[in-house]
């Protein structure tokens, strides 16, 4: 993860091994990190003894104002150190308006710098992207003794701003409440860049349905209910909103008829225990379906999921009654809950398999003809229909399995591929999943021969399988066993940037040719690995690249990854020099690792963030120009 002090990055010399961090585009933007000793430009500006704080809704970022000048990087006396001048300086760093404002700091809240200041009274208006660019520009323009006084160096904080009528939840906890999920705090609203309590008189449940709406829990999927008094508890901060009277329909409290901040008025809301807490709660619309008590289970290597079929009425799930229920009714069932046909077949359980509910049943003889997507399509679907004692007895309550068909019988098309006798592990690497390769020729499936079989060819088959962004390595011989038929494929030579093997120039299925391929242990098998680490023995082609010692989380509530990046030769990893390495290198590592610029951005970590390789750097200057997939371009 990131270290807690950070610098902007320069582009110069350096003697450490690079590193890189590939992030989600949008994360807040953080520096990069050079050594003391790298080499800057004039103009350049860091924030020395950075800090960065988060309390739970906003982020802070903040530190010394240092700017460099003729290589070495020097303080900025506060005399006439301004917002402005704090607005452009958080604009540099990519914290700008209207997302962050700026605070001005003086006085050496983030300690002091060695070198004695050399700017003062910059006269910025705001507007400028860099200090260069303000009227007052002017390097060793200190006058008088006030500024050569070591403790008047300013500093800047830039805080995550809040929009006016913006919602959130303060206190925010969730849980699970007869099986629907909830989430819920004390209601929050933003005036004047800070969030206050809202007052519960005149509240109504309709205020609570667009406070949920504006916090993304909506209808008919989550229903609203405003909690008791005090259930998240209390801020210190005094009421500014009551009755804003929203007729449950607004996106936002500040779209609703009464809104108007600082119009409390009386005694009642002005005391601390009158806050309004809202709960979302889990909903369900009429007709859905689900499973109740469902179970999941393999016998014989088959899958199945199933459960006691329930259907929502008055956001309440009731079973349904067996009468009339025919294996077309579960054929929809299935469907509608993604298990559908070819791949999955339906089967209505034994009675009383999945237990029963204590909810009467409301529908019976729902008459599907098995081609619907939902029983709310059927010719007999009429929740509350149910006539006579036979259905009112609960052990009369339906039961449905989705079985997964064979795969033998499933039917495939030309050039599909998938993973058979597949498995999966978490190991200090992350997540693997692998398999032995079959691809798909008149209607069945077949091995592939690992001759002139790459780690690029691998690639593709994790791609083609779903995981975009792994590693592929290649399996130890017969790993995932043998398949009983003969391989119908031998060297794709993919280049690895392909989605699916039959894109691959040497793709031709049955040319298969010589006694090798026809043995029936040169089978291909490939594990697709979620961190892209390989060891030290597995076999890698030239310029594929990978981070070691790599770690991902969450920054901000955006998810990031990185590690120490290393290249193939000679099928061993080598990590990289970082001189001549620019932000396009970076770029296009990340791209080669499935991190594509256009929705990730690259950024460098500290020198010792990911450790150091025993091996020797083998590159350095790749000089790309950041639209490459490859390093190797």
């Amino acid at each position: 993860m990131m270290a807690e002090e950070v610098y902007l990055f320069s582009v110069g010399l350096f003697s450490l091994v690079l590193f890189v961090q590939c992030g989600i585009d949008g994360i807040e933007p953080t520096s990069w990190t050079t050594s003391s000793t790298s080499y800057c430009y004039d103009g350049e500006v860091r924030l020395e003894n950075s800090t960065y704080l988060y309390d739970g809704r906003r982020s802070s970022y903040g530190g010394r104002v240092e700017v460099c000048y003729s290589g070495a990087f020097y303080p900025v006396c506060d005399d006439g150190w301004t917002y402005n001048e704090a607005t452009v300086v958080c604009k540099y760093f990519g914290y700008g308006l209207p997302y962050y404002r700026a605070v001005a700091t003086g006085g050496g809240e983030f300690g002091l710098s060695d070198n004695a200041p050399i700017f003062q009274n910059l006269m910025c208006n705001g507007s400028e992207y860099t200090f260069s660019d303000c009227r007052g520009y002017a390097p060793n323009n200190i006058v008088g003794d006030y500024c050569s006084s070591g403790n008047h160096q300013a500093g800047v904080y830039c805080i995550e701003a809040c929009s006016y009528g913006e919602v959130y939840f303060e206190n925010a906890t969730y849980g699970y409440t007869n099986d629907k999920y909830w989430y819920g705090g004390r209601v929050a609203v933003c005036y004047n860049d800070t969030y206050y309590p809202v007052c519960d008189e005149g509240w109504t449940e309709q205020d609570s349905a667009v406070v949920c709406s504006n916090v993304y829990y909506r209808a008919p999927y989550y229903r609203a209910q405003t909690s008791l008094p005090g259930e998240f508890g209390l801020s210190y901060k005094t009421p500014i909103l009551q009755q804003p009277m929203c007729s449950g329909s607004e996106y936002s409290l500040k779209d609703c008829q009464g809104y108007d901040p600082n119009n409390i008025a009386g005694d009642y809301c002005l005391s601390g225990s009158n806050q309004v807490g809202v709960m979302c709660i889990e909903a369900c619309y009429d007709g859905q379906i689900r499973f109740g008590d469902s179970i999941s289970s393999y016998d014989n290597d088959t899958y199945s999921y199933g459960g006691r079929v329930e259907v929502c009425s008055g956001d309440v799930y009731h079973p349904v009654c067996d009468e009339g229920w025919t294996e077309n009714d579960a054929t929809v069932v299935c469907r509608y809950i993604g298990y559908g046909a070819p791949y999955y077949r339906a089967e209505t359980a034994v009675n009383g398999e999945f237990g029963f509910s204590n909810e009467a049943p409301i529908l019976q003889t729902p008459m599907c003809n098995g081609s619907e997507y939902q029983l709310g399509a059927c010719e007999g679907f009429d929740l509350n229909n149910v006539m006579g004692d036979y259905c009112l007895s609960e052990s009369h309550q339906v039961g449905v399995v989705c079985i997964e068909v064979p795969t033998s019988t499933t039917p495939c098309k030309d050039g599909d591929t998938r993973l058979e006798d597949a498995t999966y592990n978490y190991t200090d690497r992350g997540y693997m999943y692998g398999g032995r390769v079959e691809v798909c020729y008149n209607g069945d499936y077949y091995p592939v021969c690992d001759e002139g079989w790459t780690q690029r060819d691998a690639l593709v088959v994790c791609n083609n399988v779903g995981y975009y962004g792994y590693t592929a390595e290649l399996s130890f011989p017969r790993e995932f066993g043998q398949s009983d038929t003969g391989p119908i494929l031998q060297n794709p030579m993919c280049s690895g940037s392909e989605y699916y093997l039959c894109d691959c120039p040497g793709f031709a299925l049955n040319n298969v040719a010589g006694d090798y391929c026809l043995s029936g242990e040169h089978q291909v098998g490939v594990w697709c690995i979620e961190d892209s680490t390989a060891t030290g023995t597995t076999s890698c082609y030239d310029g594929s690249v990978r981070l070691e010692n790599s770690t991902y989380g969450y920054y901000n509530g955006t998810y990031l990854y990185g590690g120490r990046v290393e290249i193939c030769y000679n099928q061993t990893f080598y990590p990289v020099c970082d001189q001549g390495w620019t932000d396009n290198d970076a770029a296009v590592t990340c791209s080669n690792l499935g991190y594509y610029y256009y929705y990730y951005r690259s950024e460098a970590a500290n020198g010792q963030e990911y450790g150091l390789s025993d091996e020797t750097p083998i590159l350095q200057a790749p000089m790309c120009s950041g639209t490459e997939y490859y390093l190797s371009e």
